[in-house]
């Protein structure tokens, strides 16, 4: 849950601070989305390899129980 945690706050305050300078990293939502999604397919592949390998675990109990 904490890394979820972690996440969602660096996303609202990118989103704020986004707002508050007025600056726009994408030109549409189309490229916004597109960006998005690497980024989430590329973290999934990350940390699936991480856990593959050993390096790291999600415990069974202590997750929010989605598996992709």
């Amino acid at each position: 849950m904490e890394y979820f945690l972690m996440l969602t706050v660096v996303l609202l305050i990118t989103l704020i601070l986004e707002k508050i300078y007025k600056t726009h990293l994408y030109h549409s939502l189309t490229q916004r989305i597109v960006t998005v999604g690497l980024f989430f397919v590329i973290g999934v592949l990350w940390d699936s390899f991480a856990i593959w390998q050993g390096d790291w675990v999600f415990p069974q109990g202590k997750n929010l129980g989605i598996r992709i």
